[in-house]
């Protein structure tokens, strides 16, 4: 085999025991990429499942004081009426009023 063909063969030769590492080194840098990618992506679904909690929260709040000011507001409006019944015949009408399931 003349010299320059066994030069042409050398790296040929070496290319084999280069592409475990060639794939190994592919496969790593793809890893830190989705790794990288899955923290951004958890960080944002835990940022809009906070969102989602605070507008929970305020819906909640503002479901509760609306109905806290319609109970307080019947509450004044039967004993605070001039007109109308005596004000033992209107406590004794909020004390048989059925209670609201949503208090």
């Amino acid at each position: 085999m003349p010299a320059a063909a066994a030069d042409r063969l050398a790296p040929m030769a070496t290319s084999p025991d280069r592409a475990p590492w060639l794939v190994i080194a592919v496969l790593t840098l793809l890893l830190g990429v989705l790794g990288f990618l899955q923290y951004r992506w958890t960080h944002e679904i835990g940022r809009a499942a906070a969102e989602r909690r605070q507008a929970d929260l305020e819906r909640a709040a503002r479901r509760f004081a609306a109905a806290l000011d319609r109970e307080l507001g019947q509450t004044a409006i039967a004993f605070f009426t001039d007109a109308g019944p005596s004000l033992a015949d209107r406590r004794a009408v909020l004390i048989d009023y059925p209670k609201r399931p949503e208090m």
